[in-house]
């Protein structure tokens, strides 16, 4: 006999599997896809390869009161080891199309910024190179104001294509100043239970040799490697808080700093404990953050968060879920 929670998981569990099939997942868990390899499971997990696929993924979730999450390529978020008590979409929306007489792409918000680079050299569109230096997808860019070298992804902005949640949901069309905010964020807020969603984005690019990108390109990953990256965790410079005030790490989490950008934290994937190695989990990565959030409480400036925590958090500290 199916019990009164069983019988309410049906409906949602019925429709995701209906309209993703292989796509969706029951009881997924979340370290695959996040940069940091941690974390619990997340109840319901959909693959979105299209906008339409976002649209009917987070209309199922609303239709049936249950909380959704959007994750690119999971940088820049950790996730309880509790996991996300509702449905995850992974945005795997990649579609690209051009207008090559006025330098433009349309680009679906799943493709990782490091696709979109190399996408656009092909075709002899320059001007976005900086973000081979950016860990993640062009959504979580867009959401973040994710930028290097003094450039940011809102520097290129055309239009956004969203997806907004309500009583009344839609897809609007998007003009930067819309959303454009504060350096290292933007308007648009994700940290609800229905969050709006991108779908495809517009930027303006130039018209270059491609030999001329592929040179940029090689100079920027030359400088800038973000492989195995959580992504930078404070929205000031962790280096050289650290170097100002003559500080080492603290030890014991098995993270570090990216070596040739030490603002990058690191993950290790173990840490030596007694007689062997001990997995790290996300509660450890996050105590680990906040000892040097400690370290900086008597600074003018203290380190101020710029990492998403998802799910429920030993001690009640605050996170999406």
């Amino acid at each position: 006999m199916v019990n009164a929670a069983k019988n309410q998981e049906l409906p949602i569990i019925s429709r995701l599997e209906e309209r993703f099939g292989d796509k969706f997942l029951h009881l997924a868990s979340l370290k695959d896809y996040t940069s940091a390899g941690v974390g619990g499971r997340s109840d319901y997990l959909v693959i979105a390869e299209t906008a339409g696929d976002l649209i009917d993924a987070a209309q199922i979730a609303i239709a049936t009161d249950c909380p959704y999450l959007v994750l690119g390529a999971g940088h820049g978020v950790l996730v309880s080891d509790v996991g996300f008590p509702g449905l995850t979409i992974i945005d795997r929306a990649k579609e690209v199309s051009f207008e090559i007489g006025h330098s433009q792409m349309l680009i679906g918000s799943g493709i990782t910024n490091n696709e979109l680079v190399n996408t656009a050299a092909e075709k002899g569109l320059g001007g976005a190179e900086f973000l081979a230096a950016v860990p993640g997808t062009l959504g979580g860019a867009v959401v973040t104001g994710a930028g290097w070298g003094g450039k940011t992804i809102h520097s290129l902005l055309r239009e956004v294509v969203m997806f907004l949640p309500g009583q009344d949901p839609q897809v609007v069309s998007v003009l930067p100043e819309q959303i454009v905010g504060q350096p290292f964020s933007s308007k648009i807020k994700v940290d609800h239970k229905f969050p709006p969603i991108i779908l495809s984005v517009r930027l303006q690019l130039t018209q270059l040799a491609r030999e001329e990108i592929l040179k940029r390109l090689f100079e920027v990953r030359k400088r800038r490697n973000v492989d195995g990256c959580l992504g930078h965790v404070f929205t000031s410079s962790l280096a050289d808080f650290l170097r100002k005030r003559d500080l080492k790490l603290p030890s014991g989490h098995g993270l570090s700093l990216n070596r040739k950008d030490p603002d990058l934290i690191v993950k290790a994937g173990s840490i030596l404990l007694g007689r062997g190695k001990e997995k790290i989990d996300a509660q450890a990565t996050r105590a680990f953050i906040n000892q040097l959030k400690q370290l900086s409480l008597d600074d003018d400036e203290p380190l101020k968060e710029r990492l998403r925590f998802v799910g429920h958090w030993v001690g009640g500290e605050e996170a999406e879920g």
